[in-house]
């Protein structure tokens, strides 16, 4: 799971989330591994190279009308692919889901990427 922060400038942070389908030991064994191989910083440093990279392309998206709704598509297209590609639990994937359900991020709030771009 990532959690989007939009503030100065915009941040994801992972997690193992709970889920029904999945028993506790299963969480349970993940949150270790995921802990053990400091896999949240690894995400942290990939998620913030994406975002630096996908910077340009949601302005050419989000467009001189500030156009929310299109980013978000753009979001979820890339979603869809990415889940289809790489699975649901792929660190990318969690990414793009955070990002196109964040309406914050989508309306513009992705120009604080440029806060830590440069």
């Amino acid at each position: 799971m990532a959690h989007v922060d939009v503030g100065l400038e915009v941040s994801a942070i992972y997690s193992i989330a709970n889920h029904p389908a999945v028993s506790p030991d299963l969480i349970q064994n993940a949150r270790f591994q995921f802990r053990s191989l400091g896999l949240g910083d690894t995400y942290i440093l990939d998620a913030a190279a994406e975002l630096t990279e996908m910077h340009g392309q949601l302005c050419d998206v989000y467009g001189r009308d500030k156009n929310a709704l299109e980013v978000q598509r753009w979001l979820s297209a890339r979603h869809a692919s990415l889940a289809q590609a790489r699975g649901l639990n792929d660190w990318k994937t969690a990414l793009y889901c955070s990002l196109a359900g964040h309406q914050g991020f989508c309306a513009g709030g992705f120009e604080a990427i440029s806060a830590f771009a440069h």
